[in-house]
């Protein structure tokens, strides 16, 4: 039976491409972004289903980007889009770093805390899974921001508040007891702009997150 897995994430799930500033926005193409590179990876067993939003925030509303782009608020519908869901992977929290947030790394892992609670404990979360449960959950702290991009800015510490949340979400999935993977150490930004990642990138996390996925499910009935 084939095992359907949703990534919920922002822009590097979308699968932006770096650039500059004052360069229009592009998309990496199918065959070089993470989860089609991930769907390859775990063949015709699974079906990889692609939620990647640009400017996607864990749990608040954008008053500049738009309140469409909270995590919190779009959740549900993706959860009863997709269902029946074996699994969800969630990779969120870049977004919630910008200045007009003023947020801490304990209060990013807040947000992922919350949008896992919603898929794990929730009426809708129990029932997107397979029969009245809900999806197993892999947690994905995000890279690290470069410093001098657009992000690392004015002051803010943007780069060490990044740097912190593989810690503080880490702690988050634990609460939950949710599968964790730490993306600082393994993949980087592209300095064109410090929050996006090339092609080869998205070639190592589809690997690391493909093993993750596969431990997390290891065991159970196919």
């Amino acid at each position: 039976m084939t095992r359907t897995v949703l990534c919920y994430g922002d822009s590097n799930t979308h699968g932006t491409v770096p650039v500059p500033e004052d360069a229009p926005p592009a998309r990496h193409p199918i065959g070089v972004r993470w989860t089609s590179r991930l769907a390859t990876r775990l063949g015709e067993d699974w079906r990889v289903i692609e939620e990647g939003l640009p400017g996607r925030t864990t749990v608040l509303d954008d008053p500049v980007g738009g309140a469409y782009r909270n995590g919190e608020r779009t959740l549900r519908a993706a959860l009863e889009s997709h269902r029946p869901l074996d699994a969800l992977i969630l990779m969120l929290g870049t977004n919630d770093l910008k200045r007009r947030f003023s947020l801490t790394p304990a209060d990013i892992a807040l947000g992922v805390e919350t949008l896992g609670q919603a898929i794990l404990t929730t009426g809708f979360g129990r029932g997107a899974g397979p029969g009245v449960g809900a999806p197993r959950l892999l947690i994905v702290a995000p890279p690290h921001v470069l410093p001098g991009g657009p992000f690392d800015r004015d002051g803010i510490d943007m780069v060490a508040r990044s740097q912190a949340c593989s810690d503080t979400i880490g702690a988050a999935a634990a609460r939950l007891g949710a599968a964790f993977l730490d993306a600082g150490p393994l993949v980087a930004f592209d300095p064109a702009d410090g929050v996006h990642m090339d092609a080869s990138a998205h070639a190592t996390l589809a690997v690391a997150i493909g093993e993750a996925l596969l431990a997390m499910v290891e065991g159970e009935p196919a």
